[in-house]
């Protein structure tokens, strides 16, 4: 009996050992599919994830696009004032200039018509002078000249004084409309 004894026991044994592996075979089986369901659950999520990275990523480039255009158009309109302002401030200086001009011209203007009536005086005086023309030009005559002579040049002398003083005047008040038409 002894010998029924020693199998049942190694029969026991035996059936220990089916069992454990069993036991064994059923915890790997539920292990792998737990880690297997983590995995597809971490799969999912990583999936969500990026697409939820992606939709930040598009908006993102989106909101960088319109950044940059916004900062394109504030360089174009920051030119477009910068050179306003610079027509603006050539435009202030131009008419600063003209006032600077007419105000000069209005005080040099009375100096050349008195300047004028002082070459009519000058050349009334000469011309009532007997003269001769020689080489180094018009000089004072010694001797007596021909009543022909001195009329030839009191004429002469006349039509240069009114030459001079209508070319002297028109000039100043062209210079004088020209100063108030761009001080206006």
């Amino acid at each position: 009996m002894s010998h029924s004894k020693g199998n049942t026991s190694i029969e026991l044994i035996k059936e220990k050992m089916k069992e454990k592996r069993r036991k064994k075979a059923l915890n790997d089986s539920n292990t792998s599919w737990s880690r297997s369901f983590s995995k597809r659950k971490g799969t999912t999520a990583s999936i969500i994830l990026i697409a939820r990275l992606r939709s930040n990523l598009a908006a993102s480039k989106r909101d960088a696009q319109q950044a940059r255009q916004n900062i394109l158009e504030l360089q174009r309109e920051r030119q477009f004032l910068q050179q306003a302002n610079s027509r603006r401030m050539a435009e202030k200086e131009c008419t600063q200039r003209f006032g600077n001009i007419k105000q000069v011209l209005s005080k040099v203007t009375p100096s050349l018509l008195d300047a004028v009536k002082s070459i009519g005086l000058a050349i009334d005086l000469c011309s009532s002078l007997p003269l001769r023309e020689s080489s180094l030009g018009l000089i004072p005559r010694a001797s007596s000249t021909s009543d022909d002579d001195s009329f030839r040049i009191m004429q002469k002398a006349d039509q240069g004084q009114a030459q001079l003083s209508s070319a002297i005047e028109s000039a100043a008040s062209h210079v004088m409309q020209a100063a108030d038409s761009t001080g206006n």
